[in-house]
């Protein structure tokens, strides 16, 4: 994240690095304009452990794997109790798989309920980017895809 905020020349950013369960227990509810992730778990799980921390209007933009679409299908109930939605998917191909991923992009549309009741396996590990930004969301998220996008196709690790 550090490198997408450098390149895209923010400022006024925070980043926060480490596992949802963790982060959950310090001052972070609804406090994030983006969350990102990479590779952490089904989308319904990755939501549950992300919408809470961003603010109404934030985003979550997630890189899933070539089971994407039914991933997406999975979320529904997710969605609704969290009060986000699926604004898009962006399917992208990467250089050096022959799998399809996509980025997908929820918007929370609503406060998150104090309290959660899932069924949610809490002992998988979990890592979580965060990113704040007073600039905006909307005007730097198609940035964002396209630095992600880039730093993907080139291989890098962020």
């Amino acid at each position: 994240m550090e490198s997408v905020i450098d390149e895209l020349k923010l400022t006024n950013c925070t980043t926060l690095h480490g596992r949802a369960e963790d982060l959950s227990h310090q001052d972070y509810r609804e406090s994030f304009d983006i969350a990102t992730s990479r590779a952490v778990a089904r989308l319904p799980i990755l939501l549950e452990w992300t919408v809470p921390y961003v603010k109404e209007g934030g985003y979550i933009v997630a890189l899933k794997g070539a089971i994407y679409e039914e991933e997406v299908k999975e979320s529904n109930k997710a969605l609704s109790t969290l009060k986000a939605t699926i604004e898009e998917v962006r399917t992208v191909t990467l250089p050096t798989l022959e799998d399809k991923r996509a980025i997908v992009y929820i918007k929370k549309i609503g406060k998150t309920p104090k309290t959660i009741s899932t069924k949610t396996k809490r002992n998988q590990r979990q890592t979580v980017s965060i990113a704040v930004n007073d600039l905006g969301v909307e005007t730097n998220i198609n940035k964002l895809y396209a630095i992600l996008l880039h730093k993907e196709k080139r291989g890098c690790k962020s």
